[in-house]
């Protein structure tokens, strides 16, 4: 098989991008626990340290190949393709999860009169023809698309500083461990997606650079992400932000520099647009590519548009409402998503370290 090659800078710009713009994430941390939505994302981000360094050292083992093919070799054919369609599963509810957040966007600040399947059927087209195209055309966006992402959130909190309203951070610290356990899992189910580097390391020109790349990534994407998050305490309060949907939106509409920079909310929208298509094409890609290897096929092109007509058709004729697509994030996406990347990644990982300790017992009697 072609394998075809990603460089480090890519790597970073891919994971800074997904954490940064993180699709409504924040908002959901901040309505359960107002200042402190920072410590369970901290939480969450040292989970997904160490879930990184468990795939990065199975990818080093076996180099070249994606998680769906050194699961096979791990657990064998029969057990690696369930662990192969588990995680194929899981990437194509992040693609949906995502296709839906997309489209809410679009129907509620772009075109709130055109019927959300138009929407729906664009962007799978779309995001089809870039996973035909091949992993190095999705990736080379992320270097364009991530500059520009972050540099518009920090233009946004910059030239807001004036509105900040620093009594509007405090009190910190006013809620329990055990309530800031429960809150870890919304931030630590989202960041997990990023164990689609199991699938990127075999396409990395320099694999053993893969961790380092990632951390790097994920620390400034969050890094980011929290900076917003308390500008938009600090110019719009707890109560007023996390009733937002799109709290960033407002922070653009509010920026004035002189009389010839304001509303930077056009701006803002080509960005988000931008990055969450860049964001579906991975994880389309991602499904796409664990598919292929489930089921013994060469072409990868058709099982992309696979992926698509079955995400189209969910949410037509079973998640048609917005009421209906909101419970599938908060409660199914959830739980599914942290089993998936706790309990596959480690499971995966243990049974690969008992199988690297049997081999050097057995080469030592021999």
């Amino acid at each position: 098989m072609m394998k075809y090659r990603v460089s480090n800078r890519q790597v970073y710009s891919t994971f800074a991008l997904t954490i940064a713009l993180s699709f409504g994430i924040p908002n959901l941390i901040l309505r359960e626990l107002h200042q402190d939505f920072w410590q369970p994302l901290l939480i969450a981000l040292a989970i997904e340290v160490c879930s990184g360094w468990l795939l990065y050292k199975m990818g080093l083992k076996y180099p070249g190949l994606t998680m769906f093919e050194y699961s096979e070799k791990i657990l064998g054919k029969y057990l690696g393709k369930v662990c192969t369609f588990v995680i194929s599963a899981f990437f194509i509810v992040v693609t949906m999860q995502l296709v839906q957040s997309t489209v809410e966007f679009y129907i509620s600040i772009i075109m709130p009169d055109t019927p959300s399947y138009v929407f729906l059927f664009f962007i799978l087209l779309v995001s089809t023809y870039a996973v035909c195209s091949g992993i190095e055309i999705i990736m080379s966006m992320s270097e364009i698309i991530c500059l520009v992402v972050i540099a518009s959130f920090l233009f946004i909190i910059v030239f807001n500083v004036k509105m900040f309203n620093i009594d509007n951070i405090e009190p910190m610290f006013q809620h329990s461990l055990l309530e800031i356990a429960k809150g870890v899992i919304l931030p630590a189910s989202w960041l997990g997606v990023c164990i689609v580097m199991g699938v990127l390391m075999a396409y990395h020109n320099k694999p053993k650079d893969m961790f380092k790349m990632k951390i790097g990534g994920v620390l400034t994407g969050s890094s980011v992400l929290i900076a917003l998050i308390f500008a938009i305490i600090a110019v719009l309060g707890v109560e007023v932000g996390s009733r937002q949907v799109y709290s960033i939106l407002i922070l653009a509409q509010m920026v004035s520099v002189g009389d010839f920079i304001e509303r930077m909310e056009a701006f803002q929208v080509v960005s988000w647009m931008a990055g969450s298509f860049f964001s579906i094409s991975l994880f389309h890609y991602a499904s796409s590519e664990g598919l292929r290897q489930l089921l013994s096929r060469k072409s990868r092109n058709g099982l992309s548009f696979v992926v698509a007509i079955f995400i189209f058709l969910v949410f037509i004729f079973f998640l048609p409402t917005i009421q209906n697509k909101t419970y599938f994030v908060s409660h199914l996406f959830l739980k599914f998503a942290l089993w998936i990347e706790l309990g596959v990644v480690v499971g995966l990982f243990g049974v690969f370290i008992v199988k690297e300790r049997v081999k050097k017992a057995l080469k030592k009697r021999n």
